[in-house]
């Protein structure tokens, strides 16, 4: 599946990068939504890490290149980015791409164990100051 995922990515990056935003016949939530299953997937399989950051960098690489809307550009970029600092940390990545089952239901916003709650606590240990 990962490697069926990581070649549509490259065919889509590979079409949006070589027409007119206008005229693109994919949008910039299909790249983003391609992006995000890499990242999920490799998170979940550890040894697919460097390739989905490879791939994710090849994205960033082509999207700051090409003639794409700036809006879209920046949205692509910020996401590729976003994703490649948190595969650096696997163990991270597992938790905030894969979250347990329990935490999709009607408590997510609730209790400790939230992804916003996740995301401040980690937020506080790498930035004690602010």
């Amino acid at each position: 599946m990962y490697e069926t995922l990581e070649l549509l990515t490259y065919e889509v990056i590979a079409i949006t990068g070589s027409t007119r935003a206008s005229q693109a016949p994919f949008s910039v939530q299909v790249v983003s939504t391609l992006m995000s299953a890499l990242a999920k997937l490799s998170s979940r399989c550890q040894d697919l890490i460097p390739r989905a950051i490879l791939c994710l960098t090849k994205v960033s690489k082509q999207h700051s290149n090409d003639i794409v809307d700036p809006i879209d550009q920046e949205i692509l970029l910020n996401k590729a980015h976003e994703l490649i600092n948190l595969l650096k940390i696997p163990n991270f990545a597992s938790v905030i791409l894969n979250p347990s089952p329990s935490l999709e239901t009607d408590r997510v916003h609730e209790d400790g164990a939230s992804l916003a709650s996740i995301l401040r606590t980690t937020h506080r240990l790498a930035a004690p100051s602010v």
